[in-house]
């Protein structure tokens, strides 16, 4: 699939295992402390912020337009038994995802999407402050996602 969608960008791109967990909680939760503020994301996941990215995962609704089933900020995460079933996700688990130039998404429960626009890396804060996450992507479109095809053996043996 990573051949078959411009921009990709997956999860395991934007891991942090293997990164201060120290630094990282205090990155998130006390940005005051000298540990915070010397903390920097790997590289390799700054190298994948910008526009023209692409992200595959499911979506977890989060806001909807008024008196609609239009969705205009949802979670996208990583997979549905870390989040949904499961325990809570580890930051880099998860994209906090908001629809942009009044853009919408439809529902695609239990699927995957393709959400395509601007990935952000840095601490994301809710009205209040408080660390609610590390990536947003601002969204220009959202699609279900579809497998590339599987070559058919006929056409295979034919070579």
């Amino acid at each position: 699939a990573a051949g078959s969608i411009e921009g990709l960008v997956t999860f395991g791109d934007l891991s942090l295992v293997g990164v201060d967990l120290d630094a990282l909680l205090d990155y998130l939760y006390k940005p005051e402390t000298e540990l915070a503020k010397a903390f920097e994301f790997p590289a390799k996941v700054k190298a994948k912020a910008g526009e023209g990215k692409a992200l595959v995962g499911y979506m977890i609704p989060l806001e909807y337009k008024p008196k609609s089933e239009d969705i205009v900020i949802f979670m996208l995460v990583r997979d549905l038994m870390s989040c949904c079933f499961g325990g809570m996700p580890r930051p880099d688990e998860w994209v906090y995802v908001e629809m942009r130039n009044d853009e919408v998404a439809s529902l695609f429960p239990y699927v995957p999407v393709v959400v395509k626009g601007k990935l952000i890396v840095g601490r994301l804060e809710d009205e209040f402050g408080f660390a609610t996450g590390v990536y947003t992507l601002q969204a220009d479109s959202v699609e279900a996602f579809k497998p590339p095809a599987e070559p058919n053996k006929s056409d295979e043996a034919a070579r």
